[in-house]
């Protein structure tokens, strides 16, 4: 049961780990080679609500201004559907 726990945790917070990852390569990231910082799983949870939370956010924007109408119709122009 344990396992399956991890395997959960690990796709949730597969954005955060590459947050952390790119923190840890990049020369100009505060985290560059931090090691502590890369492993950390409270900074890959947080990193992964962080991401979430802003794509949530992104996507009520999308929805207030119409956006997913908006393309709707382009494909139905593009593949000619009515």
């Amino acid at each position: 049961m344990a396992n399956t726990w991890f395997a959960i945790e690990y796709v949730l917070t597969a954005p955060g780990r590459w947050v952390a990852w790119f923190n840890w390569a990049l020369p100009w990231g505060p985290g560059y080679h931090d090691d502590e910082l890369r492993d950390s799983r409270r900074f890959h949870w947080l990193m992964a609500g962080a991401t979430y939370l802003g794509l949530h956010q992104s996507v009520q924007v999308v929805m207030e201004r119409g956006g997913f109408e908006l393309a709707a119709a382009n494909f139905a122009i593009m593949f000619g559907v009515r």
